[in-house]
């Protein structure tokens, strides 16, 4: 919900960068950048918490990076080279700016799960 709750916020920003360089091209180009990093972020959250409970965090984090760097790599690059109105309005550099957004949103997310993992284990340790 956090993730999404950013995403949106600075959408506004990204749309009127988008509609100065390419009018509604860009606004398109804003919402989908938005789209695949939102998409990255919740596919690195959710690989996170599953392995945390499975007690395999470390693996989480990895997979989860894959996602949150991958996903919007991947589809920014076909973006890009398969040329077409989203790529003259910026696609990929608009993925990288939300790239880097959404990273600062999911990174501290993921410590907060990864923060109930330790906690969690801590508690049963003592039991």
């Amino acid at each position: 919900m956090v993730l999404t709750i950013v995403i949106v916020a600075v959408f506004p920003v990204f749309a009127w960068i988008g509609y100065g360089r390419s009018a509604g091209t860009g606004v398109t180009a804003a919402a989908v950048a938005a789209a695949v990093c939102w998409a990255g972020g919740i596919l690195a959250l959710l690989a996170t918490g599953l392995f945390r409970f499975r007690g395999n965090s470390a693996s989480g984090v990895l997979l989860g990076t894959a996602f949150r760097t991958g996903l919007p790599i991947v589809v920014g690059l076909v973006l890009h080279r398969s040329g077409g109105s989203l790529a003259a309005a910026g696609v990929f550099a608009m993925i990288l700016g939300y790239y880097l957004v959404a990273l600062v949103a999911e990174t501290l997310l993921a410590i907060r799960v990864m923060g109930g993992s330790r906690q969690h284990s801590e508690g049963t340790r003592t039991s």
